[in-house]
């Protein structure tokens, strides 16, 4: 699965030798339920879009559906 920008972030920081302690974690967290928000807009815009325009395997299934798709490792 791909990553998300925040989770990037914390990896990558991460392998350069930071410690990310419980208060970094919970931002982390904060973060990531932020940029999913903002995923959430632009996938509902570009869900208007597409259907003005041409369909996609994408069109008419949910975010979420869609967001674990692509972000969940899970």
């Amino acid at each position: 699965m791909k990553q998300t920008a925040v989770e990037f972030l914390a990896n990558e920081l991460v392998k350069k030798g930071f410690t990310i302690g419980k208060y970094a974690t919970d931002l982390f967290e904060q973060a990531k339920e932020l940029e999913k928000k903002q995923l959430k807009q632009c996938y509902h815009f570009a869900q208007i879009e597409q259907q003005k325009e041409f369909s996609s395997i994408y069109v008419g299934i949910s975010f979420e559906k869609w967001y674990n798709e692509i972000y969940k490792n899970e």
